[in-house]
């Protein structure tokens, strides 16, 4: 593709028309998500009026990966017992933002690696997060809807050009040491982080989802979002080389290291205990599906 056929593509996104419009339940939970102070009860009710989204939350919060003692019956036992009021908004809010996109037509899309992948990268996130001295510490349950959130970008490019996104995940498939940035400008005429970004800032995602969006690579950024970026973006390194079976470890990442000072023996730890929960994390992605 050349650099006009590039630009051009690049222009057919940005100014889509046909983009699927969120529903009255996305754009009422996208209000709750600035709203630190959201009463349960009406965050219930949002959800519960989306017979589908309550489905896939019950069934979220009565997984294995939750371990409950008794059945959880409604969304709001789900949020009172098991998720919390703020991973709740996170979860509901991927769902249906995530859920407006068919992939279907995406020869090579897997969405329920989509899933794992998402649901693994903001797990990891918020452990890493948790494991940072209280004063520097960043949000996070922040940092759980940006990991859920770091990969937007594939479903928009999966469902608007499904031909040249399916080439780009054969591509990969067949040579892992591809630049995956590079290969999506190459065949599609721009990467999953720029159209993942533009779609953030459409839909008036929070500020820090916004950053990780765009920097998710970039060890250079620095602004009010930093240790977001930095965490989401040594998951998704290592969540890459994790899915593929490859070796890689958390504890060798300079960016948690010696920009986030953590210790060895701490990410050694989060990692391993990652590793035993990946089975039902996937577990819970395929019930995404």
């Amino acid at each position: 593709m050349n650099d006009v056929e590039r630009k051009n593509r690049k222009n057919e996104i940005l100014n889509i028309k046909h983009l699927p419009p969120l529903s009255a339940t996305a754009t009422q939970l996208l209000e709750t998500v600035s709203d630190p102070g959201v009463e349960i009860d009406l965050l219930a009710k949002i959800i519960a009026n989306d017979p589908g989204l309550s489905a896939r939350i019950l069934g979220l919060a009565n997984a294995a990966f939750f371990a409950q003692a008794s059945p959880v019956n409604t969304v709001k036992e789900a949020i009172v017992r098991v998720l919390g009021v703020n991973m709740v908004k996170s979860l509901a809010m991927s769902i249906v933002m995530c859920g407006v996109f068919d992939t279907s037509k995406c020869k090579n899309f897997d969405l329920a690696q989509y899933w794992a992948s998402a649901l693994g990268c903001a797990t990891l996130s918020r452990k890493i997060a948790m494991k940072i001295p209280v004063a520097e510490r960043p949000d996070i349950d922040g940092v759980y809807l940006c990991g859920l959130m770091r990969n937007l970008g594939v479903l928009i490019l999966a469902y608007i050009f499904p031909v040249e996104y399916g080439a780009v995940l054969k591509a990969l498939a067949d040579d892992s040491s591809i630049d995956k940035r590079v290969i999506e400008e190459e065949l599609v005429g721009l990467s999953m982080l720029q159209a993942g970004e533009w779609l953030a800032n459409r839909w008036h995602m929070p500020s820090s989802v916004i950053s990780v969006i765009a920097y998710n690579g970039n060890d250079g950024y620095q602004g009010d979002f930093e240790s977001e970026v930095l965490i989401v973006g040594a998951v998704s390194t290592w969540m890459s080389y994790f899915q593929r079976g490859e070796t890689y470890s958390l504890n060798g990442d300079a960016r948690l290291l010696d920009r986030l000072g953590l210790e060895v023996n701490i990410l050694d730890d989060v990692e391993v205990d990652f590793r035993s929960k990946w089975d039902e994390i996937r577990s819970l992605a395929n019930g995404l599906v």
